[in-house]
C-alpha cells in the first residue's frame, strides 16, 4: 500500500441514546480495524431519533467515518481493504 496506517483518522458518529457507550464502541472499531484508539478523533453525537430498532442495545455500533490524509488514490486503495473487512464481518 502507498500509505501508512498513521495516515488514517477515524471518527465515530453515534446517536445520543448511546453516548454512554462511546468508549466501548470506539474500542470495538479499533480492534476490528486494527487501528489504535490514539487515531480516533472526537466523536460526533447526533440527536435525531434512531430509525432502526436494535434487538440488543449492544448491537448498535454507530457509524465509523474514515479519513485518509495525503491523496485520493491512497483513499481508494484503503477503501478496498475496508470493503474486504466489511465482507468478512457480515459473512
Amino acid at each position: 500500500m502507498g500509505f501508512s496506517y498513521t495516515d488514517i483518522r477515524l471518527r465515530l458518529v453515534i446517536n445520543k441514546l448511546h453516548e454512554d457507550r462511546i468508549r466501548e464502541i470506539e474500542e470495538y472499531w479499533s480492534q476490528t480495524a486494527g487501528i489504535p484508539l490514539s487515531q480516533f478523533q472526537k466523536p460526533t453525537v447526533i440527536k435525531t431519533p434512531l430509525k432502526k430498532v436494535f434487538d440488543k442495545r449492544s448491537s448498535y455500533r454507530g457509524v465509523l467515518r474514515i479519513r485518509v490524509s495525503k491523496s485520493l488514490s491512497i483513499l481508494r486503495e484503503s477503501l478496498g481493504g475496508f470493503e474486504g473487512l466489511y465482507e468478512s464481518m457480515i459473512a
